[in-house]
């Protein structure tokens, strides 16, 4: 059986959300995939980046288009720089950091799809700051994305 592949082109308007300060750009959603994955990038501030968490269902690849990152991955921690990659498996824990002192990009794939939706849930238009608001924001749309969080890699054993 041939099958046939027709490329997705974005015509519409991006998808941009903020949570907090870091700015995400949707570039296909899962609708655009046929579920198979989500693709987005995210513009993370300085010492930023989001708080332990398992996905339980995706995968997710993380492409530092910018900048530098720590990554902390199931107990273990690596430091990439542009062009490298990180792939963490579903299931497992992870977290990672914008280690430069500027704004920093990540290119990151998410798959199966869906998870990209959760920036739509819970982003903003606008910039802002990570405040009670956000957090409560970010912990009660979690389960509807098959996120968990998790106590800081310190409190779990890493370095």
């Amino acid at each position: 059986m041939e099958i046939e592949a027709l490329p997705t082109l974005l015509t519409s308007p991006r998808r941009v959300h903020y949570v907090g300060p870091e700015r995400v750009e949707v570039l296909l959603s899962t609708d655009e995939t046929d579920g198979q994955f989500g693709m987005f990038t995210s513009d993370v501030p300085p010492a930023s980046g989001p708080p332990p968490h398992v996905h339980e269902r995706e995968s997710e690849t993380l492409y530092v288009a910018s900048g530098r990152f720590e990554f902390w991955v199931d107990g273990e921690t690596v430091v990439c720089d542009p062009g490298q990659v990180a792939h963490v498996p579903a299931g497992v824990p992870h977290t990672f950091r914008n280690l430069s002192e500027h704004e920093s990009r990540l290119v990151v794939v998410v798959a199966p799809g869906g998870f990209e939706g959760y920036f739509a849930a819970v982003g903003t238009p606008e910039p802002g700051v990570v405040d009670g608001e956000v957090v409560e924001r970010l912990m009660a749309a979690a389960p509807d994305f098959h996120i968990a969080f998790l106590p800081p890699p310190s409190a779990a054993g890493a370095r």
